[in-house]
């Protein structure tokens, strides 16, 4: 991308509103140029508008899914912005959930994103929004591996036990319940 472009990208992202986000932006700025641009470290601002824009859409249209799955993927597992990783793991969660009927990761997917999750969830540095949202992610993968549900249980009890914001009890307490249902079915 050259310098022109990035800065006629970057001034077009810092302005646009909520209201204003569709997949229109994808004429004036391509997909592929918004990953890109949520992947660079260079300008952190940039790179979370980015992402913000395409989790604004996805969600707005899940369609993209379709073809773009392996791109959210990839970009969740690639980024170390923690402010994108609050739109991407938004984007795993919903690619995970059973509202997904367009698309569903493969076994070697699912055992990245589980990686990435945890060690995201286990970083003392990791803001809560995106703590609360792995909690969904893993509530998600449980059945992938005997031990995920023992593992998120705990760390669940122990994040609400340590850190009782009122996102942390809402989000753990809502997981929890969801585990004990499963447990005593």
């Amino acid at each position: 991308m050259d310098l022109k472009n990035y800065e006629e990208i970057s001034k077009t992202l810092v302005k646009i509103r909520v209201s204003e986000v569709s997949s229109a932006v994808f004429a004036l700025h391509s997909l592929d140029e918004l990953f890109e641009l949520s992947l660079q470290t260079d300008d952190k601002q940039i790179a979370f508008r980015a992402a913000w824009i395409i989790e604004t859409v996805f969600l707005k249209e899940p369609n993209y899914f379709t073809k773009h799955t392996e791109h959210v993927i990839d970009a969740y597992i690639k980024t170390e912005n923690w402010s994108c990783l609050r739109s991407y793991t938004k984007l795993i969660m919903w690619i995970l959930s059973p509202k997904n009927k367009f698309t569903i990761p493969e076994n070697d997917q699912r055992k990245v994103i589980l990686e990435k999750t945890f060690t995201s969830l286990l970083n003392l540095n990791c803001p809560i929004a995106v703590k609360v949202n792995c909690f969904d992610i893993l509530f998600y993968l449980k059945n992938d591996e005997d031990w995920i549900q023992e593992e998120l249980t705990a760390q669940l009890q122990l994040c609400i036990s340590q850190s009782p914001t009122p996102a942390i009890k809402s989000r753990g307490n809502r997981v929890l319940n969801k585990l004990k249902r499963i447990t005593n079915a």
